[in-house]
């Protein structure tokens, strides 16, 4: 039951939020932030949104199951500001509380912000007046400073303008801006089916690639958001896994945009068997460079007694832990590899 503050929801009962359309009333715009654990960073992260130039926003917080005082802070902010709603849930990951926000958002346009990292005053603003005067997108992002912790001097990265370049750095598995850059329309969103569950990682790479199927993404030259990399930030931790995602999910784009079966949408066993093969591929690219490295993934794979699905994600999510594999990962792709891919698994797989 909503809590009589108006601001805390439990998800299980939230269903009817969750079916429901923005209405006249509602606020045009929605972040959604997932966290966990993440109470030393929200004093930083609530200040670069409420300095925002554009206050007509709604900020959906939702609470992975955290164990710290995430849960109590949040709930506190909420109740000095009306604009923020709270959904509590259980320690699920990201993907699903993503797209637990998407869902429970009120507004016509979605703007990511992950809880460690900050924005310009104006990102809001300029990315909203964007999509306004431009009614064909379906996504934009912007320029990002990025800061690591770990190097010290910041980065300017800068991303193409327009669609068709945007879609080619995608197609090559070049990057395209961060998560917390991103501003796109729910509704097309959610007709594109929202963060998928079995995109455990790269899941904005996955959304982004099928609102491109649908509508244009375009990127504003400026650096509207900054990105911190932490030594234990999630993207920090799990390069490999990003990436050997990010390269399962264009291959089933690929997939897609010839008129062939996607595996990502059909059964487990499916699924499962197209993880197998592409790790078997990767593997024989030489990506995986040590044994022990493969064995993770075989045995990830072989492992009976979880549930289909979560052995895919584990093959994908488990495999390479040591540097010397992470450098192999991203020194053996090159632009066209998930073109290839898609090609081989068609030929293989006619049948699927």
């Amino acid at each position: 039951m909503v809590r009589k503050d108006g601001f805390s929801t439990m998800v299980s009962d939230i269903t009817t939020t969750l079916e429901s359309e923005p209405t006249p009333d509602s606020p045009p715009v929605s972040i959604v932030t997932s966290c966990f654990n993440a109470v030393a960073h929200f004093p930083e992260l609530l200040s670069s949104i409420q300095h925002q130039t554009f206050r007509d926003f709604e900020l959906v917080l939702v609470d992975d199951g955290s164990s710290d005082h995430t849960l109590e802070f949040i709930r506190s902010s909420a109740r000095d500001d009306p604009r923020i709603r709270v959904i509590a849930k259980e320690h699920t990951g990201l993907t699903d509380s993503l797209r637990i926000g998407v869902r429970a958002a009120r507004g016509r346009w979605i703007a990511r912000w992950d809880v460690d990292d900050l924005a310009d005053p104006t990102r809001l603003e300029v990315q909203y007046r964007y999509c306004v005067e431009n009614p064909d997108v379906a996504l934009v992002g912007s320029d990002c400073i990025e800061v690591d912790q770990s190097v010290g001097p910041s980065r300017l990265h800068r991303y193409p303008r327009e669609h068709k370049n945007l879609l080619n750095r995608i197609q090559r598995l070049r990057g395209v801006f961060p998560h917390s850059a991103a501003f796109f329309s729910r509704r097309l969103a959610l007709a594109a089916g929202n963060y998928r569950k079995r995109f455990t990682y790269s899941q904005d790479w996955d959304l982004w690639i099928r609102l491109s199927e649908v509508g244009r993404i375009a990127s504003i030259p400026l650096p509207l958001v900054t990105i911190v990399r932490r030594v234990d930030s999630i993207s920090a931790r799990n390069a490999i896994q990003q990436k050997l995602f990010a390269v399962a999910s264009t291959i089933c784009y690929f997939l897609r945009s010839q008129k062939r079966s996607d595996p990502s949408e059909l059964s487990d066993e499916l699924w499962l068997e197209f993880c197998q093969w592409l790790s078997l591929r990767l593997s024989r690219m030489g990506v995986f460079r040590n044994s022990e490295a493969w064995n993770a993934v075989r045995s990830s794979f072989l492992d009976g007694r979880l549930p289909g699905p979560v052995r895919a994600a584990r093959a994908l999510c488990t495999a390479v832990s040591k540097p010397r594999s992470v450098l192999a990962l991203h020194g053996r792709f090159d632009g066209g590899i998930a073109g290839r891919l898609a090609a081989e698994w068609a030929r293989t797989h006619a049948q699927v």
